[in-house]
């Protein structure tokens, strides 16, 4: 971790693998400007990870320009530049710098997600072949042929097979960001 304007520190583009931003985006004068440095220091594939509300921390302060834009506003712009939500959780109740030993207790309303930014993106849309040799979606969401020259589905069938060649649905809901622990919580104590 590096202290010094986010936007200023980190330059060096495709430079970092993950991206973890926790009750972070909202410190900005302008969200668009952290979603491009985000975007410029990701390595092809790298992933950003977000958890935290939308308090916008200059938005009553005088003399401070702040540009407070909603989730949706935000959503539109990861997608925009490019980046691909593959989890994505709304309204997740979480706590921040909590005291086990007070009766006060803050809890925040959070946007969770994770997004990926793609191996490499072409002009036209297509992306390249992955480290497997697998191709992925292309512009019209259609899948392409894998390294074995065999078709791979079209996206209509969100199941996968296990080891056992059975066919699993794929449950995104069960992936949530993890709980804090702390003594209270663990002996059931409220």
């Amino acid at each position: 971790m590096v202290a010094g304007d986010f936007c200023e520190v980190y330059t060096e583009p495709d430079s970092w693998d993950c991206v973890a931003t926790c009750f972070f985006i909202d410190t900005a004068h302008n969200v668009l400007d952290y979603l491009e440095t985000i975007w410029k220091v990701l390595k092809p594939g790298g992933v950003w990870i977000n958890l935290g509300p939308l308090l916008y921390h200059f938005e009553n302060m005088a003399n401070e320009l702040s540009i407070e834009l909603s989730y949706e506003d935000i959503r539109a712009a990861i997608v925009k530049y490019g980046f691909q939500l593959e989890v994505e959780r709304e309204s997740v109740k979480t706590t921040y710098t909590e005291n086990d030993r007070s009766m006060l207790r803050h809890v925040y309303d959070c946007v969770f997600f994770v997004a990926r930014k793609p191996a490499r993106v072409y002009a036209n849309g297509d992306r390249e072949e992955d480290a497997t040799g697998d191709r992925e979606e292309d512009a019209d969401g259609d899948r392409e042929e894998d390294a074995t020259g065999d078709p791979e589905e079209d996206g209509n069938d969100d199941r996968e097979e296990d080891a056992t060649g059975d066919r699993e649905e794929d449950d995104e809901a069960c992936i949530a960001p993890p709980c804090a622990k702390s003594p209270r919580r663990e002996s059931g104590l409220t």
